[in-house]
């Protein structure tokens, strides 16, 4: 796979729209946190609208639609919205790989047979959290 942190990165800097910081900051302009606010909302809305398309034709069983166009529609939304989302975590300068690993790994740890009624996957009993402030801090500190 790509790396979409990577990839965000370069296009930050070369859509030169502003300057991503480089290490966490809380501190951005309130014009870039409610651009990067309306970036997200939008392509929420967007992903929204493609599988409630997709699952209107899946309950349905709907002949003759073009089941390849819904599906690119949630894939474009999908991958515009990790895009935005990515790119909002660099406006506050937060380095989102180490913190992707560590909350990876735990994820990994959840037991798949512990399921509530909607299939989420639950947390066992006796689980800890990932330590997002520390791994925040060593950026602070870097």
């Amino acid at each position: 796979m790509t790396n979409v942190f990577r990839d965000v990165r370069e296009f930050n800097s070369r859509s030169g729209s502003h300057k991503d910081p480089t290490s966490p900051t809380a501190m951005i302009r309130k014009k870039i946190a409610l651009c990067r606010w309306d970036l997200v909302s939008e392509e929420i809305g967007e992903l929204r609208a493609a599988m409630t398309n997709l699952h209107e034709i899946v309950d349905k069983e709907a002949v003759g639609i073009n089941k390849t166009e819904i599906l690119a529609s949630v894939s474009d939304a999908t991958c515009d919205l990790i895009y935005v989302l990515v790119g909002n975590a660099l406006a506050y300068g937060i380095d989102l790989e180490p913190i992707w690993v560590a909350i990876h790994a735990a994820n990994m740890k959840k037991d798949p047979n512990l399921r509530d009624a909607n299939g989420k996957i639950m947390k066992p009993e006796g689980w800890v959290h990932t330590d997002i402030r520390a791994l925040i801090e060593e950026q602070l500190h870097v």
